[in-house]
């Protein structure tokens, strides 16, 4: 594909996992934006990361991609031009959360680049997940004390102010009763 604006690729990511949501029952997904390396020609544009819970039938869902870009402004480098990498699919072991939780750190944490649009996000269930983070830090703190934050990155914002504290946890007999907690919130929000 072309050059592409930030803002302009997200809108037709959120167009196409809508269209994914409408065709599919429980359809679950995290999304993260990164810069392009190594494609010269086209270096930085955005492209995204996605764990969703949903097998991809490739050949259905890559035409579809394609023809919403060109619906959406977004034209291939040459008149009949079809990239070979618009999908790169990949099946996690769902049995294996530390696998998963790696893949996603590892895109949000060594992501320093600048966006100028939404850099993740993800369907509402998984969000419930996050639901202690509009509270205090002292749910995180347990964590430390057990020595269980693998990994922690703090990725900041405007005036250099910290924007995002991610903390990589271990997920083990001792730290997963502490998610009772989070799981009793969400029960209420329902």
């Amino acid at each position: 594909m072309n050059k592409v604006e930030d803002k302009q690729a997200v809108d037709v990511l959120r167009k196409f996992l809508d269209n994914v949501k409408k065709r599919s029952t429980d359809f679950q997904y995290v999304w993260v934006a990164e810069r392009q390396t190594k494609n010269a020609e086209f270096e930085g544009n955005v492209h995204f990361h996605i764990i969703t819970n949903k097998y991809w039938k490739i050949d259905k869902w890559w035409n579809y991609w394609l023809n919403l870009q060109k619906k959406n402004g977004i034209e291939p480098r040459e008149k009949d031009f079809k990239p070979s990498s618009a999908f790169d699919v990949k099946q996690l072991n769902s049995s294996n959360i530390r696998s998963i939780a790696s893949y996603v750190t590892k895109y949000v944490t060594k992501n320093n680049a600048k966006f100028k649009c939404q850099v993740w996000n993800c369907s509402r269930r998984v969000s419930e997940l996050y639901t202690d983070f509009y509270t205090t830090t002292e749910f995180t703190d347990h964590f430390k004390r057990l020595k269980a934050v693998l990994k922690e990155t703090v990725i900041l914002g405007e005036r250099n102010q910290p924007a995002l504290n991610i903390k990589m946890i271990d997920l083990n007999r001792q730290t997963l009763p502490l998610y009772k907690r989070l799981d009793d919130k969400n029960k209420t929000l329902k």
